[in-house]
């Protein structure tokens, strides 16, 4: 197995979303798109750039404001 390299994203006084459980960074609060979806869990954002993370299938799912294409991201 490989080393993990990962990107820190450099302060640029944006907000940095980060990993709740390990603290990675995962992107800038200015390369989310819409915050206006709504999933069954809470609030879901559509973000234009992530990094550090890895994509799960592509899958429609019904959320509060409507049918929508989505992939759950994983932290790396």
């Amino acid at each position: 197995m490989g080393r993990l390299l990962l990107v820190s994203l450099p302060a640029t006084g944006a907000v940095i979303y980060r990993c709740k459980h390990c603290d990675t960074h995962l992107a800038y609060g200015t390369d989310i798109i819409s915050r206006k979806f709504c999933c069954k869990n809470g609030k879901a954002y559509l973000f234009d750039k992530m990094v550090n993370v890895n994509l799960g299938e592509r899958d429609d799912r019904m959320m509060r404001t409507g049918l929508h294409t989505v992939c759950d991201t994983f932290c790396v």
